[in-house]
This record gives C-alpha cells, structure tokens and sequence, in this order.
C-alpha cells in the first residue's frame, strides 16, 4: 500500500511527463507564441512587484520630509521668567495670611457679596 505522499508524487511525475510530452509534439508557431506569451508575463510579473517597492520606500521618505518641516512648529521655547509675577508669588507665600486663605478666596469673596445683598 502506497503512502499520501507517494501518491502525489506519482501524479506530480505522470502530469509533468504527459505536458512534456505534449509541448514536444507542438509545432513551431505555437512554440513561438508560447516563449511571447511567457517573456510578457515575466516583464509584467517584475514590473509590478517593483512598483510593490517603491510605495513603501515613498511613503516613508515622504513621512521623513513631513517631520523635518514640521519639527519647528512644535519645538517648545522656554518663556522668561516674568519677575514682577514671581515677585507676587512670593508675597503670596510668604503673608502671614497663609496659603489656606487664598485657597478659600473664592469662598470669602462671596460671603462679602452675600453679606452686601443681606443689607
């Protein structure tokens, strides 16, 4: 008994011997067209895997510009230090308020608009 792959290998070699004995038999205009037919396959087949590589390779270089024009745009300057602001910070922190009553300035600032309406 002949094992799964014995068997294909055997169709494999009666289909390949029976086309070969068939393209032996064909005359020399049929011959002619075939190899045509063939050659142009060929140039069609590696024509379109070279556009294949060429769209990736193009995206990417296009990706590349992209980010070299744009890198200014976002490239973050350090302001100055504004020190008339940081002047006020300090005081801020340093009243002898502390820092609990600017937390609840909101809070105070209504308790005097409520107390003004009370009047």
């Amino acid at each position: 008994m002949t094992s799964q792959p014995d068997r294909e290998q055997q169709f494999l070699e009666s289909v390949r011997s029976s086309l070969d004995d068939a393209a032996e038999s064909l005359d020399a205009s049929a011959l002619s067209r075939l190899t045509q037919a063939r050659n142009k396959a060929m140039e069609t087949g590696s024509k379109t895997r070279r556009q294949w590589v060429i769209w990736p390779a193009g995206a990417i270089m296009a990706s590349a510009v992209l980010l070299l024009l744009l890198s200014p745009v976002f490239e973050h300057k350090p302001q100055p230090i504004n020190q008339a602001s940081l002047m006020a910070d300090i005081e801020v922190i340093s009243d002898s308020l502390g820092l609990e009553f600017y937390r609840d300035l909101y809070f105070y600032s209504w308790l005097s608009m409520d107390g003004r309406h009370a009047e």
